[in-house]
C-alpha cells in the first residue's frame, strides 16, 4: 500500500496579482505549485496533474469557485478543496461544505499563517483518506477471496448441514470483524484530524499579512 505522495498545490484566481501573492506565501515550502486564472483552466490542469490540494477564489467570471469544486470531484476525487471567499460569499462557501464539495473555506483577505496551517491540515487529511481507501480496497479483496474459497469448497464436496452452518457463521464473524476494522479506521481518521486542528490552533500568531479583497 502506497503511503507517500508528491504534494502538488493548485491555486486558482482570475487576478494574477493574487496568484503571485499565494505563490510567495509558499515559495520556501517543499510543494509543487500550479496556477490557473480560471475554473476552466483549472480543470485542464487537474486532468494533466495529480493535485493534492485545490485552493480557489470563489468570485471568478465564467465559473465560480464553488462550481469549480463541484466539477473537480469527477476529475480529481482525492484532491482536498479549500475555498477563498469574501464576506458576501460566505453562504456559498457554507453550502459547498454541507454538500461535501470543500474541506474548508478561508475569508479574504487571508492570514498567511492560517493559510499554511490549513494546507497542512488538508495534506494530513489527504494522506489519511488515501490510506483509508487503500485499507478498504484490501478488505474488499479479502472478502472477495473468502467468498471465492467458500464457493470452491461447496463445489468440491457436499458438506453436511451442520458443517455448512458452522462455515457460514465463521464467514459472518469474519465479515463483522472487517466492518469493525473499517469503523475503527474512520474513528481514528476523525480523531487525528481533531488533534491536528487543536495543535495547529495553538501555534497561530497574531501577526498577519493581508492581501486586498476584490470589490
Amino acid at each position: 500500500m502506497q503511503t507517500h505522495y508528491a504534494y502538488t498545490l493548485l491555486f486558482v484566481d482570475d487576478e494574477v496579482g493574487i496568484l503571485n501573492g499565494l505563490r510567495r506565501v509558499f515559495r520556501r515550502e517543499d510543494y509543487r505549485l500550479l496556477l490557473a486564472t480560471s475554473g476552466q483552466e483549472a480543470l485542464e490542469v487537474l486532468r494533466e496533474n495529480d493535485v493534492s490540494v485545490i485552493v480557489s477564489d470563489q468570485r471568478m467570471p465564467g465559473m465560480s469557485g464553488a462550481q469549480l469544486m463541484a466539477q473537480s470531484i469527477h476529475i480529481a476525487p482525492h484532491a482536498v478543496r479549500i475555498l477563498l471567499t469574501g464576506y458576501s460569499d460566505i453562504d456559498d462557501a457554507v453550502r459547498s461544505i454541507n454538500e461535501g464539495q470543500i474541506f474548508r473555506y478561508l475569508s479574504k483577505p487571508w492570514d498567511d499563517m492560517e493559510l499554511k496551517h490549513c494546507i497542512l491540515q488538508a495534506l494530513v487529511f489527504h494522506d489519511l483518506s488515501r490510506q483509508r481507501e487503500g485499507i478498504i480496497d484490501d478488505l474488499k479483496r479479502t472478502i472477495a477471496q473468502l467468498k471465492k474459497e467458500n464457493a470452491n469448497l461447496l463445489a468440491e464436496r457436499a458438506p453436511t448441514s451442520a458443517h455448512t452452518g458452522d462455515h457460514l457463521a465463521a464467514l459472518r464473524a469474519e465479515n463483522e470483524q472487517l466492518r469493525s476494522l473499517i469503523s475503527q479506521r474512520d474513528a481514528l481518521l476523525h480523531s487525528w484530524k481533531k488533534q491536528l486542528d487543536d495543535a495547529l490552533s495553538q501555534l497561530r500568531t497574531p501577526q498577519q499579512t493581508h492581501y486586498s479583497q476584490k470589490p
